[in-house]
């Protein structure tokens, strides 16, 4: 059950940050798609620090196996699209995670890694 809800919950997220409006536009594209992409990015921009936070969290600790390729796509999307708060994300949400989920030097090589 527990892993249902986390699974129907990564479908939506993935579903909104992989939403077409977020592309570069088609030669014709539906007229509420700035609109969509505004929204979109106004909520990341609020929430994105928690969600990869969030996100980064279950990875590392009680999140089930199916949904870790959900977690990942979330991320590398977040990622590609919002690269420069990610960037700056990533090093205080690393700085949160308990050292007994994930060890020091872990989160270095996680840093140095995401920032390549």
């Amino acid at each position: 059950m527990y892993a249902d809800i986390i699974e129907t919950s990564f479908d939506v997220i993935l579903g909104v940050l992989n939403h077409d409006c977020l592309q570069p536009p088609p030669p014709i594209s539906p007229p509420n798609y700035p609109a969509y992409a505004s929204a979109i990015n106004d909520v990341v921009g609020k929430e994105g620090l928690e969600l990869v936070g969030q996100l980064l969290a279950g990875l590392v600790g009680d999140f089930p196996r199916e949904v870790v390729s959900g977690v990942v796509s979330a991320i590398r999307i977040i990622a590609t699209l919002w690269t420069s708060q990610f960037a700056q994300w990533v090093p205080l949400v690393l700085e949160q995670l308990p050292p007994t989920a994930v060890p020091m030097q872990a989160k270095r090589e996680f840093l140095t890694q995401i920032t390549k």
